[in-house]
Protein backbone atom coordinates (compact mmCIF):
# COMPACT_ATOMS: atom_id res chain seq x y z
CA UNK A 1 0.00 0.00 0.00
CA UNK A 2 0.86 3.30 -0.85
CA UNK A 3 2.18 5.69 2.30
CA UNK A 4 1.37 9.20 1.45
CA UNK A 5 2.60 11.96 4.21
CA UNK A 6 1.08 15.21 4.58
CA UNK A 7 3.28 17.74 6.76
CA UNK A 8 1.28 20.32 8.53
CA UNK A 9 0.90 22.34 11.39
CA UNK A 10 -1.83 23.79 13.66
CA UNK A 11 -3.48 26.84 12.28
CA UNK A 12 -2.79 26.57 8.24
CA UNK A 13 -5.64 27.48 6.74
CA UNK A 14 -3.45 26.69 3.34
CA UNK A 15 -2.96 23.39 5.32
CA UNK A 16 -6.61 22.61 5.83
CA UNK A 17 -7.70 23.55 2.33
CA UNK A 18 -4.40 21.12 0.92
CA UNK A 19 -5.68 18.28 2.88
CA UNK A 20 -9.66 18.76 2.21
CA UNK A 21 -8.61 18.54 -1.66
CA UNK A 22 -6.23 15.73 -1.08
CA UNK A 23 -9.18 13.40 0.50
CA UNK A 24 -11.29 14.36 -2.11
CA UNK A 25 -8.84 12.87 -4.91
CA UNK A 26 -9.65 9.58 -6.39
CA UNK A 27 -6.11 9.06 -6.65
CA UNK A 28 -5.06 9.62 -2.82
CA UNK A 29 -8.14 6.49 -2.37
CA UNK A 30 -6.53 3.29 -1.13
CA UNK A 31 -3.43 4.69 0.10
CA UNK A 32 -2.44 5.19 3.72
CA UNK A 33 -2.62 8.89 4.58
CA UNK A 34 0.10 10.42 7.81
CA UNK A 35 0.43 13.54 8.67
CA UNK A 36 3.00 15.11 10.20
CA UNK A 37 2.89 18.35 12.35
CA UNK A 38 5.99 19.94 11.77
CA UNK A 39 5.82 22.39 14.66
CA UNK A 40 6.73 19.04 16.86
CA UNK A 41 9.82 18.71 15.43
CA UNK A 42 12.55 21.85 15.60
CA UNK A 43 14.47 19.98 12.26
CA UNK A 44 10.90 19.27 10.91
CA UNK A 45 10.03 22.73 11.31
CA UNK A 46 13.54 24.24 9.75
CA UNK A 47 12.87 21.89 6.66
CA UNK A 48 9.41 22.42 6.01
CA UNK A 49 7.83 25.30 7.79
CA UNK A 50 8.25 28.16 5.36
CA UNK A 51 7.09 25.29 2.50
CA UNK A 52 3.90 23.39 4.14
CA UNK A 53 1.78 22.09 3.08
CA UNK A 54 3.74 19.39 1.85
CA UNK A 55 2.56 16.07 0.03
CA UNK A 56 5.32 13.19 -0.17
CA UNK A 57 5.30 10.05 -2.01
CA UNK A 58 8.34 8.78 -1.54
CA UNK A 59 11.01 10.40 -2.43
CA UNK A 60 9.26 12.99 -4.27
CA UNK A 61 7.18 16.17 -2.70
CA UNK A 62 4.78 18.82 -3.45
CA UNK A 63 5.23 21.90 -1.57
CA UNK A 64 2.75 24.96 -1.53
CA UNK A 65 1.18 26.69 -3.46
CA UNK A 66 -0.59 23.81 -5.32
CA UNK A 67 -4.53 23.89 -6.12
CA UNK A 68 -6.42 20.70 -6.24
CA UNK A 69 -5.98 19.97 -10.32
CA UNK A 70 -2.29 20.57 -9.81
CA UNK A 71 -2.27 18.34 -6.67
CA UNK A 72 -4.22 15.54 -8.73
CA UNK A 73 -1.88 15.52 -11.68
CA UNK A 74 1.04 15.20 -9.82
CA UNK A 75 -0.48 11.99 -7.28
CA UNK A 76 -1.39 10.70 -10.76
CA UNK A 77 2.30 10.98 -11.86
CA UNK A 78 3.52 9.34 -8.68
CA UNK A 79 1.09 6.14 -9.32
CA UNK A 80 2.66 5.58 -12.57
CA UNK A 81 6.16 6.27 -10.94
CA UNK A 82 5.37 4.17 -8.73
CA UNK A 83 3.48 1.45 -10.75
CA UNK A 84 7.01 1.33 -12.75
CA UNK A 85 8.65 0.23 -9.84
CA UNK A 86 7.42 -2.52 -8.98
Amino acid sequence: MREILFYTTQHCSLCEAAMDALLALPEAQGSRLRTIDVALDEKLMAAYGARIPVVAVGAQEIQAPFDKSTLQRWLQNQQLNHGADQ
